[in-house]
């Protein structure tokens, strides 16, 4: 089974601790509120036709992990 969608709001207040997801990754970019686009390499080539390149980044629930997870540097508040 799927973990349920959560929204990126929903995943950044759920523990005060950073968790190794998705939505506090350094390679994730949001996507809308839930889903964020995995930026960690280069898009994969989906399809070449006609001289058009059709390619993509991951598309991933915010509560999503892998393991090649990378802190985001923390934002100072001033």
């Amino acid at each position: 089974m799927f973990p349920s969608p959560v929204t990126l709001k929903e995943a950044s207040m759920a523990q005060t601790a950073i968790t190794k997801i998705c939505a506090h990754c350094l390679y994730s970019i949001p996507n809308d509120k839930t889903s964020v686009v995995c930026r960690r390499y280069p898009p994969s080539i989906t399809k070449v036709e006609n001289l058009q390149i059709t390619c993509f980044f991951p598309i991933l629930a915010p509560n999503h992990w892998c393991g090649e997870w990378k802190a985001r540097p923390r934002e100072t508040k001033q």
